[in-house]
C-alpha cells in the first residue's frame, strides 16, 4: 500500500469526523491485503469496487456522476485501479504570489462555499488561519492561470462532510507534493469578494487539502 494512502487508512479509522469514514480505512486495508495476495490477477486493467470489506464490482473507472452516484447508495465505498501506476493524481499546483501583479492576474480574495440549493456557507477571509490546525494560515488567492481550485479542509468540515466528496485522496504534484488532497465528486458553488462586494454564484469543482498538511502557508487557488 502507498505510504500516503496507509496514513490516510489510518487517519479514517483512528480519527472519525464523519460517518462512514472508518468503513473507507477498513475498506481500504482489504483492498491492499487482497491485491498483495494477488486476488486481482485476472483484473489487472480494472478498477475494483470495494464496499464492507467486499468486492462489489470490477469495471472502469467512475466518472464523477457515477462515483457521487454509488456513494449515495453504499456510504464509505471505494473504488481503485488493480495497476496502481492509475492512482489518482491531480494536475501540479503552484505557489502563487500573494500580491497583486503588474497585469492584475493574482490578487487576495475573499471566499465563499457552499451546496447548490443550501443555505449553509463556508467563509474564508483574506488570510485564513485554522484554528484546529496549530493557527495555521492559508492565503486566499485568485490566479486565472490555476488549473483547480484548492481550498483548505475547513470547507469540507464546515459544510457537513462526507456527501460529494471522493473517499480516495489523490497525491498533490507540484506545490504541496508531499500533501494528500480530498476531491469532490460533485458541484460546488463558490463566491469571490472584497470588503465591499459578492460576486455571483457560479458551480465549480473544488479540492481540499488534508486535514492536517505539513506545508506551511499553503495557498487558497481560485480558478
Amino acid at each position: 500500500m502507498p505510504e500516503y494512502l496507509r496514513q490516510s487508512a489510518f487517519e479514517n479509522i483512528a480519527d472519525v469526523d464523519f460517518e462512514f469514514d472508518d468503513e473507507v480505512g477498513f475498506n481500504l486495508i482489504f483492498f491492499y491485503k487482497a491485491l498483495d495476495k494477488g486476488e486481482f490477477a485476472e483484473h489487472e486493467n480494472e478498477w475494483v469496487t470495494v464496499h464492507k470489506q467486499r468486492v462489489i464490482e470490477y469495471g472502469q473507472r467512475y466518472d464523477d456522476e457515477k462515483l457521487d452516484e454509488t456513494l449515495e447508495i453504499m456510504p464509505g465505498a471505494i473504488q481503485l485501479p488493480v495497476n496502481q501506476k492509475y492512482l489518482p493524481r491531480n494536475p501540479p499546483a503552484k505557489m502563487v504570489i500573494v500580491q497583486r501583479t503588474g497585469n492584475g492576474d493574482d490578487y487576495k480574495v475573499r471566499v465563499r462555499v457552499k451546496r447548490p440549493n443550501e443555505n449553509l456557507i463556508a467563509q474564508l477571509e483574506y488570510d485564513f488561519y485554522d484554528i484546529q490546525n496549530n493557527g495555521k494560515m492559508y492565503s486566499c488567492v485568485i490566479d486565472t492561470g490555476a488549473p483547480q481550485t484548492i481550498l483548505p479542509y475547513y470547507i469540507k468540515k464546515t459544510l457537513g462532510g462526507g456527501k460529494g466528496w471522493s473517499t480516495i485522496v489523490a497525491k498533490a504534484e507540484g506545490y504541496g507534493s508531499s500533501t494528500k488532497q480530498i476531491c469532490a465528486c460533485r458541484m460546488f458553488e463558490i463566491s469571490i469578494g472584497d470588503n465591499n462586494n459578492w460576486s455571483k454564484w457560479v458551480q465549480a469543482k473544488i479540492i481540499v487539502w488534508e486535514k492536517k498538511p505539513q506545508r506551511s502557508g499553503t495557498m487558497c487557488s481560485y480558478w
